[in-house]
């Protein structure tokens, strides 16, 4: 008992002369006390997770993966699998590239199924249908974003650029909507933007030259409407007339750019009386090795007005 009590008082003893490496000890194996029960817990979570959800992320109870064809006692076990009642599906994939028809080009992930994959959980399609229905005859599902990734997406948007110049961002626009109508600031440069069109062979492209306030107003009145409209501030702030015939002619988006700062923000105050509202504002360098540096702000307009 003597003894028990030498050793409390030498322990105490020591923990006060050097109180703060014992602190250092405490915390340390505190802090590895809480990392091992924090990742026991989430080992624990995962595991559940897994458990809940691994049907509908295998596609089924077993998966058997092979680089190479299987072999004679796989085949066998799967058609004794198949014998007691079990519904096995093929699966083969292997890794491609896909093309689109104006060069666009991306990775992809190709699969051939059997039908009835999956064997749980399904496949949601537009138009919806079974996959051996969608994928017969030679057809094949694709991904909705890889779709617009390659061009190959039905567009409806029309954007309106009411400062096109010679023609470079309608022809980069032409390429990610439906329709783009460009509005240059004289005859040669809309014979430009006609010209580079031609050259990139982008058809859904049509120039016009007039104020822009005027156009937009002529095209509303024979029943134009925009989706999303953009616009670069040149020596002068566009008039409110504009952005009031764009929130008039439907446009719910509108870019606004330019490397003068006061006439960008003049054009921003005048977008924000036609109910306009900016989102982000983000610096762009469009002329390299220039002290030009453009700012683009992105608004979109309130719903109902």
């Amino acid at each position: 008992m003597i003894r028990r009590r030498i050793i409390l008082r030498m322990a105490w003893r020591e923990a006060r002369g050097a109180w703060r490496q014992f602190a250092a000890s405490f915390a340390s194996v505190a802090l590895g006390v809480a990392a091992v029960v924090a990742v026991g817990t989430f080992a624990a979570n995962l595991d559940r997770a897994l458990t809940r959800e691994g049907r509908a992320l295998l596609g089924g109870d077993l998966e058997v993966r092979s680089s190479r064809p299987l072999g004679p006692d796989v085949e066998a076990a799967l058609e004794g699998l198949r014998r007691e009642g079990a519904a096995v599906v093929r699966v083969r994939e292997l890794p491609g590239m896909a093309r689109g028809p104006r060069g666009a080009a991306a990775l992809v992930a190709l699969k051939a199924v059997e039908e009835g994959y999956p064997l749980y959980g399904a496949v949601e399609t537009e138009p919806p249908g079974p996959v051996g229905a969608l994928v017969a005859g030679g057809g094949a599902v694709v991904a909705a974003d890889l779709l617009s990734r390659l061009g190959l997406r039905d567009r409806t948007d029309v954007v309106v650029d009411a400062a096109c110049e010679d023609g470079l961002v309608p022809v980069w626009l032409a390429r990610r909507t439906a329709r783009v109508v460009g509005i240059a600031p004289d005859r040669e440069a809309m014979h430009h933007a006609w010209e580079h069109a031609r050259l990139n062979g982008v058809e859904n492209c049509v120039f016009y030259t007039r104020a822009p306030a005027r156009v937009v107003a002529k095209l509303r009145e024979r029943g134009g409407r925009f989706d999303a409209a953009v616009l670069t501030s040149r020596r002068a702030p566009a008039p409110p007339e504009l952005f009031a015939g764009l929130a008039d002619a439907g446009a719910q988006r509108l870019a606004l750019a330019g490397s003068s700062l006061p006439l960008l923000a003049a054009d921003l105050r005048t977008a924000q009386g036609a109910g306009f509202h900016p989102r982000a504002v983000q610096p762009v360098d469009l002329l390299p090795q220039t002290s030009r540096i453009h700012s683009v702000v992105s608004l979109v307009r309130a719903q109902g007005r």
